[in-house]
């Protein structure tokens, strides 16, 4: 009796796993290989809800392009902004006549320091100057629009200068015409008109007049 549980102890003892362990080696490939991966898209979504607190993102500053069409006889100002109604648009707008040889730029200024102590984040000016006009008068304008004297001084004592409008993008030129320009010229006398003869009615001496009807 006690051989026979000898000799069982010895063969449990003796088990081969050897088998099982070359099953699963072939096994777990297949497995892999027949394993199905999935990808689960997510699109990210949140439901509507009303909040009555106020945001605590601050609100975007209102900004306003300044549009300056420099004509041969006036400078116009309009402006334009994606958060103003053609209204508030409307009352920026200004028109300033040129006196003499050059464009009178005081009103000009005190509306473009207007626009810039309500809306304080502008800074764009489009030009739109005309095809004749001169460089050194263009200069003159474009340094008006830039900055401009807070009658302070700095520690060195020179003025203190405030920004206007210092970014300055040019855009298409405005055609001329001749009459804005140039005066009609009186009409000359003919010149087989005698000199010191009396002119007609339609521009011929008297003297050819008579001639003709002769």
């Amino acid at each position: 009796m006690f051989d026979r549980w000898h000799r069982a102890v010895e063969e449990s003892q003796e088990l081969d796993l050897l088998p099982v362990m070359n099953l699963f080696m072939v096994l777990i490939p297949f497995l892999l290989m027949g394993a199905a991966f999935f990808h689960v898209g997510v699109i990210p979504t949140s439901l509507p809800t009303h909040t009555p607190q106020t945001s605590d993102v601050p609100a975007t500053p209102v900004t306003v392009s300044v549009n300056l069409a420099i004509g041969p006889n006036a400078i116009d100002l309009t402006a334009s902004s994606t958060s103003l109604d053609e209204d508030a648009l409307g009352e920026l707008a200004g028109s300033w006549r040129r006196s003499g040889e050059h464009y009178q730029l005081e009103g000009l200024v005190k509306r473009l320091k207007a626009i810039k102590q309500k809306y304080p984040k502008s800074n764009t000016l489009i030009a739109l100057p005309h095809e004749r006009l001169g460089y050194d008068e263009l200069v003159r304008i474009l340094d008006a629009t830039r900055d401009y004297p807070t009658g302070k001084k700095d520690k060195g004592g020179e003025d203190v200068r405030a920004d206007l409008f210092p970014v300055v993008v040019f855009s298409r030129f405005i055609p001329v015409t001749e009459r804005e320009t140039v005066a009609e010229a009186p009409t000359a006398p003919p010149a087989s008109a005698e000199p010191g003869a009396p002119m007609g009615p339609s521009g011929d001496s008297a003297q050819a007049s008579q001639g003709a009807e002769q």
